[in-house]
């Protein structure tokens, strides 16, 4: 189905979190949810994350019967989280990564995207779950998530994704490496695991390709597994995935999976698409059901 018969003015509502990205991008959206609201559609501006975004893009029925979604993978995330799956979504990328964008070339300029809301089509995009709850683009278990649950959003909000390293390199010391039971598809993983990352799309950590064969198209799930137990080994994937030499390091393994269990012997943390989710154990899947989203 054509854009502009999913996403008319009269059906459509606009969800805006206008302190997400870099000021460019904030500028950016703050230009296109102008136009957007002079041209009819109704916009609500949050700032929150989790439940008060559900709550606030909660109510669909019969006035709102699709959503425009303007912020980061975040806001995506927790509008995801609150609309029934039939919706269809427009998602302009005005946060720091875009992973979800940048795996479906959604683009970042207001005119293109403008053109794409009345040229584009909505095509069924299977995103994941862990533990129930939705993931657009990845999710994970190990130190990067260590990481997702320390950094604070005063640090993220000055550095950006420069947040991040701050953080690891204050966190790395103090990291506890857990022992890992990792099982695909029912079968035991019988290597010393140090990470596991969990891909819908190809990109993690910004632009850096490592799911291989990911995509959202496909019911299936991309697996990374970072073998090792020392915290040398943390910083060795981590300079392979600066230099983009990542997929040759030895102790990188990849899988095609339909589901992932892992559990720790001590409690870690876990993040989707760059939020805090909770911790250990957790179990990821294909979220059986396909999202309507807009893409060129």
């Amino acid at each position: 189905m054509l854009a502009k018969d999913s996403f008319s003015p009269g059906n459509t509502l606009v969800l805006y979190n206008p302190a997400s990205g870099r000021r460019g991008a904030q500028r950016n959206a703050a230009a296109l949810v102008k136009y957007l609201g002079h041209h009819g559609y109704h916009v609500i501006h949050t700032q929150a994350s989790g439940g008060s975004v559900r709550d606030q893009v909660g109510g669909f029925g019969d006035v709102w019967t699709s959503l425009i979604c303007v912020g980061g993978d975040g806001t995506l995330l927790q509008a995801i989280a609150g609309i029934p799956p039939h919706v269809p979504i427009a998602f302009f990328p005005a946060g720091t990564i875009n992973l979800l964008a940048h795996s479906v070339s959604v683009p970042k300029s207001v005119d293109a995207w403008l053109d794409l809301l009345q040229r584009g089509t909505t095509r069924d995009l299977y995103f994941g779950q862990a533990n129930g709850h939705p993931f657009v683009s990845v999710g994970s278990v190990g130190f990067d998530a260590w990481i997702v649950s320390r950094v604070s959003s005063w640090l993220k909000h000055w550095l950006h994704e420069g947040a991040y390293g701050i953080q690891a390199i204050w966190e790395l010391p103090r990291y506890k490496v857990p022992i890992y039971k990792v099982v695909i598809d029912g079968r035991k993983i019988d290597e010393n695991i140090l990470g596991v990352l969990v891909g819908k799309g190809p990109y993690f950590a910004g632009p850096y390709s490592i799911f291989k064969n990911a995509d959202h198209r496909v019911p299936k799930l991309s697996v990374v597994l970072l073998k090792g137990v020392s915290k040398r080994r943390i910083l060795q994937y981590a300079y392979g995935l600066v230099r983009g030499n990542f997929s040759q390091i030895d102790g990188v393994m990849m899988y095609s999976a339909d589901q992932v269990v892992v559990e720790t012997n001590i409690e870690n943390h876990v993040e989707v698409d760059g939020e805090p989710l909770g911790l250990t154990p957790i179990t990821f899947t294909v979220d059986p059901v396909p999202r309507k989203v807009l893409v060129p």
